[in-house]
């Protein structure tokens, strides 16, 4: 009970999420976002998961990581998760850099780039950036204790609780609608970022595919 761990869904060395847990949609995304972002613990967010970058598809003459080059193409290495950021999508090497980068800027980065997202009010980027200025206001959940509900298969559920507040974190990972019991009837937490909310019936709670819902019990 005294543990405190340190959470990620994307480093260096695998493959970026959205390639490698088959992200269809931004609302997926957007549901590892919102998992990544409440549980209990610190967290650690991988260049380009705000963006929602894909795996890069790399040239052998660009790779530079000895395991792609050696063991090509069987492994194609680690660099398709390490290219730069991509900051512009009008700019040279995603305005990166005006020199030659390590990894050069994947073409179809560009398209997420953050200067396309930060004028796209429900972009990846706005939702990453909205959750977190919510989150850095909610004590229970930057502090709070956790404890894992049963529920269906292909969802979680867990409250977190600081201070005499109790928060309901219910997810649906799946491309079905689905329905989860609560512990007691809630209500969709004040000031939760839009993407957030489910549809309650007492302590019913009905999830769209890919669904949040942050409430409080």
């Amino acid at each position: 009970t005294d543990g405190w761990p340190c959470w990620a869904i994307g480093n260096h060395d695998v493959s970026r999420v959205a390639t490698r847990w088959q992200a269809r949609s931004p609302q997926q995304l957007k549901a590892y976002m919102a998992m990544l972002l409440t549980l209990r613990g610190s967290v650690c967010i991988y260049q380009g998961e705000e963006l929602g970058l894909t795996e890069a598809e790399l040239e052998y003459k660009d790779l530079v990581d000895p395991y792609g080059i050696n063991f090509w193409p069987e492994y194609k290495g680690r660099d398709g998760c390490r290219t730069p950021m991509v900051w512009h999508d009008k700019e040279a090497n995603g305005g990166f850099s005006d020199a030659r980068p390590w990894l050069p800027v994947y073409d179809e980065h560009y398209g997420a780039a953050v200067a396309v997202q930060h004028e796209q009010e429900n972009s990846i980027l706005q939702a990453y950036r909205k959750f977190l200025g919510w989150r850095a206001q909610q004590p229970v959940l930057l502090k709070g204790d956790i404890e894992f509900l049963d529920s269906p298969e292909n969802t979680l559920a867990y409250t977190r609780t600081y201070e005499g507040t109790t928060l309901l974190v219910a997810l649906n990972l799946a491309d079905q609608q689905v329905r989860i019991t609560a512990p007691a009837a809630g209500q969709t937490v004040s000031g939760a970022p839009d993407f957030v909310g489910g549809s309650w019936n007492d302590r019913e709670l009905e999830l769209q595919p890919w669904g949040v819902e942050i409430a409080t019990l």
